[in-house]
Parts: C-alpha cells; sequence; structure tokens
C-alpha cells in the first residue's frame, strides 16, 4: 500500500471509510491534535492503516490521548459514537479508566502489555 497525505485534509483518508469521511469533515483545529496539515507523519500513517483494516482498531495519540478508530470499532463504541472520535478516552471511557491507566502509564514507560481471553 502507498500511502500518500494530502496537505487539505478534504483529501486526507479518502479510503478509509465512513470513519475517513468523519475525520475528514472534522475541524481538528479545535482539538489537541489540530488540523491535520500538522499531524506528525506517524499519526497520519497509523491512522490510515487503522482505517482501511477491517479489524476493530483504535489509536490514541498523545498526551491526552486522544482517539481515533477505524468503522470495525464502531460496534465497540456503541453509544459513544460518533461523539467519542477525536476526543479523550478518558473522558469518554471513564467507566474503563480505572482498569486501563496502570496499562498506558506502563506503555508509556516503554513497557509491553499484551491481553489474551479477555470478555
Amino acid at each position: 500500500m502507498s500511502v500518500n497525505f494530502p496537505e487539505m485534509s478534504s483529501e486526507a483518508f479518502r479510503d478509509g471509510g465512513d470513519i475517513g469521511a468523519l475525520i475528514r469533515a472534522r475541524d481538528w483545529s479545535e482539538t489537541p491534535l489540530g488540523p491535520i496539515s500538522s499531524w506528525p507523519h506517524s499519526l497520519k500513517t497509523v491512522v490510515d492503516l487503522i482505517l482501511a483494516s477491517p479489524v476493530a482498531m483504535i489509536v490514541l495519540w498523545g498526551p491526552d490521548l486522544i482517539q481515533i478508530y477505524n468503522d470495525a470499532f464502531v460496534v465497540t463504541c456503541g453509544d459513544k459514537h460518533p461523539q467519542g472520535l477525536g476526543q479523550a478516552h478518558q473522558a469518554v471511557w471513564p467507566e474503563v479508566w480505572e482498569f486501563n491507566a496502570p496499562i498506558f502509564e506502563a506503555v508509556r514507560r516503554g513497557e509491553t502489555r499484551s491481553f489474551t481471553g479477555q470478555p
């Protein structure tokens, strides 16, 4: 897959399904991530990759863990979608923050975490 990111947000993530369309339509300058044109190449790449995946995936980016997810993850979001797109993970998922926070802190320290058989 060739990844190309035009500077205009209206052209970014063109093949990203419904979520790609929501990302393009959003005014990201109102979020901690800023406009898509200012996103680091690494963020653009990972978002492009998850949008192309049929597997439910979410990216949590920056100190506020701003979440961007793909079409398959919408089922997991339930009624938290579409409001949860581009929001801080803790604000969207307060009911699981106590479980998630130590995991996120470990990852920030460079530790690896994996889970199997989780409900």
